[in-house]
């Protein structure tokens, strides 16, 4: 690769920071860029939520961005990193402060994928409709189960135990089972409402019946989803910290 980190992370660019990117549970966290020092290596980036701190302990850290190639297609480059400093008060203009993280950063540009991420709950802002087949039978977002959470690797389904009196089939499904998955995902961009539709293969990875009186929960793992829908449900998670990271600046 040719490109330069300088090309790729400037001022007002949206960023995941990863750390332990190679390990089997990579904990990612949205962020931005506030400013750059190209000469130094160094990134002024906005605190994550969960802040980093000094204390924070990983073994490796990278910086990422979502970015076409040559091809037009849209994938993930980044660069290692580590932490050189922090300011409460960075200044973003003459009257508005915020907490920022000085980052260091490597020279090399690679190619990177991002095993799972952050689990986000959708909600009014960015929201989700979904459904699932299994054995040529629908189950229906609201009616049959509800979305907890959601990452680029999974979701976690609340699971009511019956339904109109009768016990809901998820509820007895065994770890392992396979599914069929669609979800149309709405959220704002810019002046107007977006709408991606994803389609995956999934399989059942974890079962509680004892969520709550009511209701159970099941943890889908994503087996197998076509590249444009990988970018898409990266794009809607990654949005929505970055809506996050917004709301948190404005207090």
């Amino acid at each position: 690769m040719t490109d330069t980190p300088e090309n790729f992370f400037t001022p007002g660019t949206g960023i995941d920071v990863v750390f332990n990117l190679n390990s089997l549970s990579p904990i990612v966290r949205s962020s931005m860029i506030y400013d750059t020092n190209t000469a130094a290596r160094v990134l002024i980036i906005a605190q994550t939520s969960p802040k980093i701190l000094p204390n924070t302990s990983f073994e490796e850290m990278h910086i990422t961005t979502l970015k076409y190639d040559e091809k037009k297609q849209k994938k993930r480059y980044g660069v290692k990193c580590s932490v050189s400093g922090f300011r409460r008060d960075y200044p973003l203009s003459s009257q508005i402060t915020e907490e920022a993280v000085f980052i260091q950063y490597e020279k090399r540009l690679c190619e990177v994928n991002i095993r799972s991420a952050f689990r986000m709950s959708p909600g009014k802002k960015f929201s989700l409709f979904a459904k699932m087949l299994l054995q040529e039978k629908e189950y229906v977002f609201g009616k049959d189960f509800s979305v907890l959470d959601l990452s680029i690797s999974g979701m976690g389904l609340v699971v009511p135990k019956k339904i109109e009196n009768r016990t809901n089939p998820l509820f007895n499904l065994e770890i392992g089972t396979q599914v069929t998955l669609g979800m149309a995902l709405r959220y704002p961009e810019g002046d107007r409402l977006a709408m991606d539709k994803v389609a995956c293969a999934a399989k059942i990875a974890r079962i509680n019946p004892l969520f709550n009186e009511k209701a159970g929960l099941i943890g889908l793992h994503f087996i197998k989803m076509k590249p444009e829908g990988e970018e898409a449900l990266s794009r809607f998670i990654h949005e929505a910290q970055l809506e996050e990271i917004r709301q948190l600046n404005r207090y």
